[in-house]
């Protein structure tokens, strides 16, 4: 069957009850197979290996960081593949439920990894995420938008317009845009997502003693932040 008739041969109320099996039925034969007893017993024989539970005399079996650090991501595969598979299903269904779980499950391991690293010190919490990566745990350096809010500089000699520019021109514009457009997706409701908007900037404005890139001038933080980044991102 022709999937674009399938709108004129059920109704509203009936298509998304075909769609729902559509997607049961690919789950049947893509995803739940999965748990099979040999595949299971694969999976089980490869977390063995990777763990060297199987050789433990070997130089990386016996390194404390090289464990700690396939421990973690075993931890967290393990995890997402219950999401995958056992997590409730949302009222997302396309492309298929089963990767709205796993975007939950991920979801799950962000909180959880923040609860944990809120209890450690600054520079603990950077020393665990090097088990992750080795790039990670190393401070960046912070940029203060806030530093000089003259719309007209006369005296600079590349553009008088220079910290408009620069502000316009930053990575976080993209970020606000595609953020608060991801944000709009899952939210659906504008007025929630103005409180929300407003009070993020409230947020940055209260701790920008601790983090430089919080401390913005108050037409960047007002203006293009609010009225123009997000308000493009929520309605687009």
């Amino acid at each position: 069957m022709d999937l674009l008739l399938l709108p004129c041969l059920y109704g509203g109320k009936h298509l998304h009850l075909l769609a729902v099996k559509i997607t049961n039925c690919f789950a049947i034969v893509l995803v739940y197979p999965i748990v099979s007893p040999g595949r299971l017993c694969g999976y089980s024989s490869f977390h063995r290996w990777a763990s060297g539970a199987l050789d433990p005399e070997s130089s990386t079996s016996g390194d404390v960081v090289t464990s700690v650090k396939r421990g973690v991501w075993a931890m967290i595969a393990v995890f997402l593949g219950y999401c995958l598979l056992q997590a409730p299903s949302t009222i997302l269904i396309r492309p298929h439920p089963a990767i709205w779980r796993l975007v939950h499950g991920l979801a799950i391991v962000y909180l959880v990894a923040l609860t944990f690293l809120l209890f450690q010190k600054r520079d603990d919490a950077r020393q665990f995420m090097k088990f992750l990566h080795p790039d990670l745990g190393v401070e960046l350096p912070e940029r203060s938008y806030g530093a000089d809010c003259r719309f007209y500089v006369p005296d600079n000699p590349t553009s008088r317009f220079k910290n408009v520019w620069d502000t316009l021109f930053d990575e976080f514009v993209l970020a606000h845009i595609f953020g608060w457009w991801g944000k709009a997706i899952l939210i659906r409701n504008q007025p929630l997502l103005w409180v929300l908007s407003i009070g993020f900037e409230l947020m940055e404005f209260t701790f920008r003693h601790m983090l430089p890139n919080f401390n913005e001038c108050w037409w960047d933080s007002i203006v293009l932040d609010i009225l123009i980044c997000n308000w493009f991102g929520e309605n687009s």
